[in-house]
């Protein structure tokens, strides 16, 4: 039998196919971790000494197998995938469990943001996910901690794959949903701010749809983060979804960032001061 045969409890490949957003992922995602790295490494032609392949070996050896197959017998179960088959789910968030495949764009872009440079520092992060970029920042020394809205479960599941997945490779997080014109607290203040999927900044409107935040709320937001969340010393990197980011905002920001990339919709601000959001 191989080892995603009907008694590991994990549906196999095929059937995990049977979900567009999943199809690609199907072969590895039902690995054991170490397999599914072992694989991608291979795959990747990457030599044991570039530091991603050192990462992903420091992920193999601190990490359990055995652990990391509860999360899948829960998430990919048949039963759990017939489930979110009859309530019409799409199951976006099951691929992250195809773990090294992620991990080198959140590999990089930890290496673009210099966060070895940072080790000691405390990072919060607005949106943990399933805390792949959490595990590149507290690989490379920070001391990390991510801020995540409550999760539901997609199905009949007793959590959130991102509540399990972050558990298991030991992140922290703070529970807290982002709105409008409301405060974030926090007793701990931060060096560097990071938001790498910012879909934050919408508000829902009575159509049913979103609108981008005003400059007003953004200035709201911004002054929380200055006078309660950072240290004065600080740095913040946002990518921030395109169809969330009003013209009126771009324009404010653009004044106020250290470095706007328009085209990749990533701006970074550097101790930032209240009079210059004002």
């Amino acid at each position: 039998m191989s080892e995603t045969d009907m008694g590991s409890g994990i549906a196999g490949p095929e059937e995990i196919a049977t979900f567009p957003a999943l199809a690609q992922h199907a072969t590895r995602m039902v690995l054991p971790l170490s397999r599914m790295i072992d694989d991608f490494v291979a795959e990747s032609g990457l030599p044991d000494k570039h530091p991603l392949a050192k990462f992903l070996n420091h992920v193999k050896s601190h990490f359990s197998d055995e652990q990391y197959a509860k999360i899948q017998r829960t998430h990919l179960s048949r039963e759990n995938l017939e489930r979110m088959r009859r309530k019409g789910h799409k199951s976006l968030e099951h691929k992250y469990l195809d773990f090294p495949y992620w991990m080198r764009s959140k590999f990089k872009r930890g290496q673009d943001l210099q966060l070895r440079s940072h080790a000691g520092q405390p990072i919060i992060d607005i949106g943990a996910g399933p805390g792949h970029f959490g595990l590149v920042a507290n690989y490379f020394g920070c001391d990390y901690w991510g801020l995540e809205m409550p999760l539901q479960p997609w199905s009949g599941t007793p959590r959130h794959v991102f509540d399990d997945l972050t558990e298991f490779f030991q992140i922290n997080r703070i529970i807290h949903e982002i709105h409008a014109e409301q405060k974030i607290e926090s007793k701990r203040r931060y060096r560097i701010l990071t938001c790498l999927m910012g879909n934050f900044c919408a508000v829902p409107t009575p159509e049913g749809k979103t609108r981008p935040w005003t400059w007003n709320e953004w200035s709201f937001f911004l002054e929380n983060l200055i006078s309660d969340i950072l240290l004065p010393e600080h740095v913040m990197y946002f990518n921030i979804n395109r169809e969330h980011l009003s013209k009126e905002a771009k324009e404010k920001i653009r004044q106020i960032a250290s470095t706007y990339d328009e085209e990749r919709s990533f701006f970074s601000l550097k101790n930032l001061e209240l009079a210059q959001i004002r």
